[in-house]
């Protein structure tokens, strides 16, 4: 019986990384909504409450959330600050976070325009990548995604501090498309009441795989990406973490 208690104990500890337990310190962007929003610990979102119900509920890990600037989020967990952040896994990211195997969370990116402008009707008539040419794209200043998916394509676009900043640009007619995760976009458009005036296209042009990312620098062992990865996996196969997610989505952040 101590044989297996010790044991239990080894497990634990392993997982943990800490024989204190410490709170599992994960950061987020402070201003993506509905993803995730708010300084400090009044960060809130569909990945806070996501990861809140995998690690802390399902796992039994407490969990520290706090939320700030993306790139001090990126900063934080390359020096070992943060031992967690949910986001692409990039080859530079890797360098110095160990990503989990399971994808965390899907983003579907769209193209937002003006109704019934040039862009509107160009991308009906054509929505292919090649009629971005003859538009005037908007993006995020440092959006990784902007640099590589332009990029590739070979197409020019200008950049705005965020994303209302695109829209409100659409809207007095200075931009023509902003590609945008369908929720992010969705929620600006309706805090700025342009439910009438902006519109979200149908056509998927990228999806973006969100893995867990742990700092290389975490007191948190490998261990735990592997439980971390199972428990995924089990609320997959279980229909769970899609019910999960619907009710996530659906929640008035």
């Amino acid at each position: 019986m101590t044989k297996i208690f010790l044991t239990f104990v080894t497990i634990s500890c392993v997982v943990i990384g800490s024989a204190t337990a410490e709170p599992i310190k994960l950061s987020y962007n402070s201003d993506w909504p509905p993803y995730s929003s708010g300084v400090g610990k009044k960060v809130n979102g569909i990945l806070p409450d996501l990861m809140r119900e995998i690690i802390e509920n399902r796992m039994g890990l407490e969990v520290e959330q706090r939320g700030t600037a993306w790139k001090r989020v990126q900063l934080r967990v390359k020096k070992g600050l943060s031992d967690i952040f949910v986001t692409v896994p990039t080859a530079t990211r890797k360098k110095y976070a160990i990503s989990s195997k399971g994808i965390v969370y899907s983003l579907e990116m769209r193209a937002v325009v003006k109704k019934g402008s040039t862009a509107h009707e160009s991308l009906q008539n054509d929505p292919g990548i090649e009629t971005f040419h003859k538009l005037r794209v908007c993006d995020i200043l440092g959006n990784g995604f902007a640099q590589n998916f332009y990029g590739k394509h070979k197409i020019d676009f200008m950049t705005a501090s965020n994303v209302s900043a695109c829209l409100r640009m659409e809207n007095i007619n200075r931009a023509d498309v902003l590609i945008q995760p369908l929720a992010i976009a969705s929620t600006a458009i309706k805090s700025f009441g342009l439910e009438k005036v902006l519109i979200t296209l149908p056509k998927v042009y990228s999806k973006m795989g969100f893995t867990l990312l742990q700092s290389k620098k975490s007191s948190l062992q490998p261990e735990f990406i592997r439980k971390f990865d199972a428990t995924l996996a089990k609320m997959k196969e279980d229909g769970s973490y899609d019910a999960l997610v619907k009710r996530l989505r659906a929640k008035n952040y």
